[in-house]
């Protein structure tokens, strides 16, 4: 890819950028090689790399805006926050689920997964999970259609 003359102008990479923040990928695609902008992340250079593959085109402390834009970045289109607001409702539906006697556990084996209550806790593998339960009584009834 040419290299863009006005790539060394920031106030030209500035325009794509949402806050002073911006992927790697763009860019690239505005004609900065990617050598180039890791070259300017590095310490004493212009800019700064808030996550993988995104940068802030200053070398500032970064707003709390400018992380949540680099998380967004980073995380991609299917990925969302939630603020401390939505976080308090969801754990009040959380709650609400729990009084009606919803449970809904998500087992993958060797993980840590967030429960309910917000604390984290050893997933236990689905095999062991089945193993402890007691062996399912099956009853033959006349009235139903057979499986074979």
């Amino acid at each position: 890819m040419r290299r863009n003359p006005n790539t060394d102008d920031l106030t030209y990479l500035r325009t794509f950028a949402d806050d002073d923040v911006i992927a790697v990928v763009e860019l690239v695609r505005l004609g900065v090689p990617e050598t180039t902008v890791y070259r300017r992340c590095r310490p004493g250079g212009p800019w700064r790399l808030l996550a993988p593959g995104v940068v802030l085109l200053t070398t500032g402390v970064p707003t709390r805006s400018q992380r949540l834009r680099a998380a967004l970045l980073h995380g991609g289109p299917e990925h969302h926050f939630m603020t401390p607001d939505q976080v308090i409702e969801t754990e009040r539906q959380h709650r609400a689920y729990r009084s009606a006697g919803l449970h809904v556990i998500g087992i993958r084996p060797n993980r840590l997964r967030l429960d309910p209550d917000g604390l984290y806790r050893d997933v236990l593998d689905a095999r062991r999970v089945a193993a402890a339960l007691p062996p399912a009584e099956v009853t033959w009834r006349p009235d139903l259609p057979s499986a074979g």
